[in-house]
């Protein structure tokens, strides 16, 4: 289904982008030694990711010996899928001895509150993350339903996938490049 202009302008919006649901974004996080701060960067495709590792700062050491070794001026490098922070962390029921859905995504467990809001400015979705004054069972009927969708969505992507591999394989039969069963 083709896009109109309208529909992008309408879709939200995070440093001049605009959020497209069907591409894979990721973050970048990285302790810079030098003024002893943490590098965050949401939202990122992946050509984006691989210009800021190519970028990450460097300093040089041992100037005073003359020396000036070239070392890298950051620690503790991490780059996690976007879609992965929106899911909900898991955490161990002692009494049903299984892991379970905890209250929080995996992106308020590692980085906070802070980077859940961007993201749901940015793809204009409510998190899966329990809301301050939801209560519990309104919460649960929301994951619910949201893992249904998710379901359903990634259903309706592999029949797509799947649909297009028969495209192309009747394609490649129709010009002689696979012989014919």
């Amino acid at each position: 289904m083709k896009t109109t202009n309208k529909e992008v302008r309408k879709r939200p919006r995070f440093r001049d982008k605009v959020f497209n649901p069907s591409t894979d974004y990721f973050m970048v996080s990285y302790h810079r030694t030098s003024d002893c701060s943490w590098i965050r960067i949401p939202f990122l495709l992946l050509g984006e990711v691989k210009d800021v590792i190519e970028e990450l700062p460097m300093q040089i050491r041992n100037k005073e010996e003359g020396k000036g070794l070239l070392a890298f001026d950051f620690t503790d490098l991490k780059v996690h899928s976007e879609s992965w922070l929106s899911q909900l962390q898991s955490e161990w029921d002692e009494e049903q001895q299984k892991y379970v859905d905890a209250e929080i995504t995996n992106r308020q467990y590692f980085y906070g509150g802070r980077y859940e809001d961007y993201a749901e400015r940015f793809t204009g979705k409510t998190s899966l993350a329990r809301k301050t004054d939801e209560p519990l069972e309104r919460w649960e009927e929301r994951i619910a339903s949201a893992k249904e969708s998710s379901k359903t969505e990634r259903l309706a992507r592999l029949k797509d996938l799947s649909d297009l591999k028969d495209q192309r394989a009747s394609a490649r039969k129709s010009w002689g490049l696979e012989k014919e069963d």
